[in-house]
């Protein structure tokens, strides 16, 4: 063992010179241990030496541990602690000399020179009722390379009497994680007061990023009180969102929180940093007063699931869609692959609930790919065709249980990507449409339009059907659909919605227990149609037959939260309830042998002598009641 001279009687002395000159004057010295004469100056786990040489040893692995109790007046003060140690000579580069207040690490050395001796200063802060608990372990690997403690010395600064202590925390998770470039990421961070005083205006929140991200939102979303200066645009890696409350901050349990959503322009790794601190108000304790989130970023699939898209896919039923497999609530679900040279991917998912689906697709590389949407693996019940870009597949109803198969398939032997954004809204499927139903008979303009029997033709020839709500609820999302299954020639050159609304070609069209639709006209009706209004639908057909007839009509519409669909029928005159029509007359020229018939009576009669309709029987005649009007 190297020979290790005492000189703990020239640091106190120099720290009293120090003090004498005004260099330190504001700081108190709370500890002074030296070890001399054998002593261990309340330290545990260590020992002293036979010959009571002024050192503390520390054996490898073991930890020396010494608590000391300044008083209130240094509740959370910073701690200023000076120590000088020494290294056993068979100390080598994988060894460390660790440095702990409790059990959290705030040093360690390493690549030290055996047989050496050392003096460092670090900072810690004592805890709320001025205890501090300072710990030191050699982290060697063998028994003979142990440490030694020559002197610790402790001076502080008494904390201020008026204090409040300002803590950011992440309030959850950063999401998603794994994230992809371009693709919102929320963070979500929470700030308290915990006193015990209050905190004095301004009190300032900052974020910054590690890498240059676009902002979506930035915003207080609980509490009340900050302002936040930027809220969109672009910002720099380093630069700072900054969000200030220009009021007094009380110290209650109130929480301040705030949310922010930014887009990452590069892949590896997006970390958001977030401090507060007041500008006035003393803080007691500083090291919860900032906090690191950070998520992966990922070149990306442009927000969609493209981890299944795999060797797993590549046949028949291929994999199932996480998220709508099962599906009992609304679901938005996008996948994301590609297919090249004759490959073919499968997917597939089960709905737990009746539901509307629909698909939009697009191509990241703006390529043509076949897609085909079924009922039973590879098949196109409900859609099938080559889609590219911004393509919508037509609505798909199920009922729970219902499979839902999707094949897709280059286009030709060049790489084809593909995007597919799956939307299923959870409702109740009705089987019937008996609430929207058309007038007949319809109306007919045009310049040449002749009646060819079953459809009407010639040139310019313009038919017109009023649809109208004849239920007691407003009619949402109405669609007319008309079915061109069987017809011959052109069924129109032109299709429209009055007031309002928009009309395109289908086919597939699944209406339940009627049967799949083939090729159709859809007439998509805006707004809500109210109780007994109505919307027109018309087509025009310029040089041939336009074969617009009601029996080919159907239509689904959302009532009371719940999805109908189905054959569309003619209207009835619910007053009458089916009645054939009737003429009131003068009662004395009915004389009391007729009642008025329908469901409602409109006048009672006052008098009820045999000369007036005495009876409510009806449609029977009063003097023989077994004739019917």
């Amino acid at each position: 063992m190297v020979t290790k001279g005492k000189r703990f009687l020239f640091f106190p002395l120099l720290l009293t010179l120090s003090l004498l000159w005004g260099g330190v004057a504001s700081a108190d010295q709370l500890a002074n241990d030296t070890f001399a004469n054998g002593s261990s100056d309340g330290w545990n786990g260590g020992y002293t030496t036979w010959s009571g040489d002024g050192w503390y040893y520390i054996n490898s692995g073991d930890v020396a541990d010494k608590t000391y109790h300044f008083g209130s007046s240094y509740a959370n003060a910073t701690l200023t602690i000076t120590f000088k140690f020494w290294v056993s000579n068979s100390w080598d580069d994988n060894d460390i000399f660790e440095v702990y207040k409790s059990d959290t690490l705030i040093a360690q050395y390493d690549n030290l020179n055996g047989g050496s001796t050392y003096t460092k200063t670090v900072t810690a802060k004592a805890d709320s009722n001025g205890d501090f608990t300072l710990k030191f372990k050699p982290d060697s690997d063998w028994y003979s390379e142990k440490a030694a403690l020559d002197y610790v010395t402790i001076s502080g600064v008494p904390a201020s009497t008026k204090s409040a202590d300002l803590r950011i925390l992440e309030n959850g998770s950063p999401s998603p994680d794994p994230a992809e470039v371009g693709q919102d990421v929320t963070f979500k961070i929470r700030t308290q007061n915990r006193g015990p005083d209050t905190a004095e205006a301004d009190i300032v929140v900052k974020i910054s990023y590690s890498q240059d991200v676009t902002i979506s939102s930035a915003a207080q979303t609980g509490g009340n009180g900050f302002s936040c200066d930027t809220t969109s645009g672009s910002l720099s890696a380093g630069s700072y969102i900054t969000c200030t409350k220009n009021s007094n901050w009380t110290n209650t349990t109130n929480n301040s929180d705030f949310t922010f959503v930014v887009k990452p322009s590069a892949e590896g790794t997006l970390t958001q940093t977030a401090t507060i601190e007041s500008t006035v108000t003393p803080d007691p304790d500083t090291s919860n007063n900032s906090v690191t989130s950070s998520v992966t970023v990922n070149a990306g699939c442009g927000g969609c699931d493209c981890s299944l898209d795999t060797s797993a896919n590549d046949s028949s039923p291929g994999v199932v869609i996480p998220g709508l497999d099962g599906a009992t609530s609304d679901v938005n679900k996008c996948i994301s692959g590609s297919s090249q040279d004759n490959d073919k991917d499968y997917y597939y998912f089960t709905v737990g609930t009746d539901g509307i689906l629909t698909i939009d697709t697009s191509s990241p590389n703006g390529h043509d790919y076949h897609l085909k949407i079924g009922k039973t693996p590879g098949g196109n019940e409900y859609y099938g065709d080559t889609v590219a870009q911004n393509h919508e597949v037509p609505t798909i109803v199920l009922k729970a249980g219902d499979p839902v198969y999707v094949y897709v398939k280059e286009s030709g032997y060049d790489r084809d990507e593909y995007q597919l954004q799956f939307d299923f809204k959870a409702i109740k499927i009705v089987d019937d449409a008996d609430d929207l139903c058309y007038e007949e008979p319809p109306k007919y303009s045009g310049m040449f339009c002749m009646d060819m029997g079953f459809c009407k033709g010639g040139m310019n020839c313009k038919t017109t059907y009023t649809l109208k709500n004849n239920g007691d609820s407003p009619l949402t999302q109405a669609e007319a659909i008309y079915d061109e299954s069987g017809l011959g020639g052109t069924f129109a050159n032109d299709c429209g919605v009055d007031p309002s609304g928009t009309c395109h070609q289908e086919s597939g069209i699944d209406m339940g227990p009627v049967g799949m639709l083939g090729q159709t006209t859809v007439f998509d009706i805006d707004g809500a149609i109210a109780p007994g209004n109505s919307s027109d639908i018309w087509t025009v057909a310029m040089f041939s037959g336009s074969c617009f007839n009601g029996s080919n009509l159907y239509g689904s519409y959302i009532k009371d939260g719940e999805y109908h669909r189905g054959k569309l029928k003619k209207c009835v005159d619910t007053a009458n309830n089916g009645y054939r029509p009737f003429t009131l007359r003068h009662r004395e020229v009915l004389r009391g042998k007729m009642l008025t018939i329908g469901n409602t009576i409109l006048v009672a009669p006052t008098d009820q002598s045999s000369n007036v309709c005495d009876s409510y029987r009806n449609g029977s005649y009063l003097d023989d009641t077994t004739r019917s009007n």
